[in-house]
């Protein structure tokens, strides 16, 4: 499956160079390990689309439990 995700400038560059390994998310779609992540930027500042995309692959995926901390649930997926 691909999935398309909104990232802002500074989570972009990070996930572009690698320093940032994996992407916290509400966990509002379903994602499976082996999906494609296509990571779109997006300039807040200007409420646009840069046109920077950046393909990923989903290596695992977590959706843990709502709990105190949480009021929503949260998917943890990392990609390379």
């Amino acid at each position: 499956m691909i999935i398309k995700k909104k990232t802002w400038p500074e989570y972009f560059e990070k996930l572009r160079s690698g320093e940032k390994k994996y992407d916290l998310r509400i966990a509002d779609f379903e994602v499976s390990p082996g999906d494609t992540i296509i990571f779109e930027e997006f300039d807040p500042v200007i409420s646009s689309y840069t046109g920077r995309k950046l393909q990923k692959r989903s290596l695992s995926w977590v959706k843990p439990r709502t709990g105190i901390f949480l009021s929503r649930q949260t998917s943890i997926n990392t990609a390379t």
